[in-house]
């Protein structure tokens, strides 16, 4: 049940990641913890259901531990870290002659720091605007918003949050052909593209 194979891994994640502040080991193979983390990102399942049995061959963690270590290097910034730098240094396998930009709304049932009800979707929702490059790989995405927004709320905001992620990658936006719906076509994102 392989997300991605370790030595990616070990070369492309875990160095980026923070370890324990003691300097001491840890129990688990770090690597393994990893894999059941991407399996839950992957596969969308509740924290209590990963099956975390299925990939730690020595000690192990509960998935409160998984979660635990998840949420330290979300609050601490280490997969942001991580992120941009695999950007960085496979921009050139990036497709880049037009950027995707485009919003989600996603249910939120058990809540969340921006959540609100979207008529639409009948639910309370979270939204949030992605960049992704011309073949659909996925560049930047701006801090989620309640959903109980239209998609060009705060518009001009975001997508400048999204600008400094990619330059901060190493991707430059000046030039950058952004595609994007009608429903961003506003003169408050047209005044960001073109300052």
């Amino acid at each position: 049940m392989e997300v991605l194979p370790k030595d990616i891994i070990r070369t492309w994640i875990l160095p980026h990641l923070s370890q324990s502040p003691t300097g001491r080991p840890s129990r688990v193979d770090p690597v393994e913890l990893l894999e059941v983390l991407l399996y839950k990102l992957k596969t969308g399942c509740q924290w209590r259901y990963l099956p975390v049995k299925q990939f730690f061959t020595g000690a192990m963690l509960t998935w409160q531990g998984g979660y635990a270590r998840f949420n330290k290097w979300r609050k601490e910034g280490s997969w942001k870290t991580m992120w941009l730098n695999v950007l960085r240094h496979n921009k050139h396998l990036l497709d880049c002659s037009s950027v995707q930009l485009d919003g989600s709304h996603t249910p939120a049932k058990n809540g969340g720091a921006a959540v609100g009800y979207q008529g639409r979707k009948k639910a309370r929702t979270t939204t949030a605007l992605f960049l992704a490059d011309n073949q659909g790989q996925p560049l930047a995405c701006a801090t989620p918003q309640a959903g109980n927004h239209h998609d060009s709320y705060r518009l001009a905001v975001l997508f400048e949050e999204l600008c400094v992620l990619l330059e901060a990658a190493g991707i430059p936006v000046a030039g950058l052909f952004v595609n994007a719906d009608s429903a961003f076509d506003t003169t408050e994102l047209r005044q960001a593209c073109c300052p």
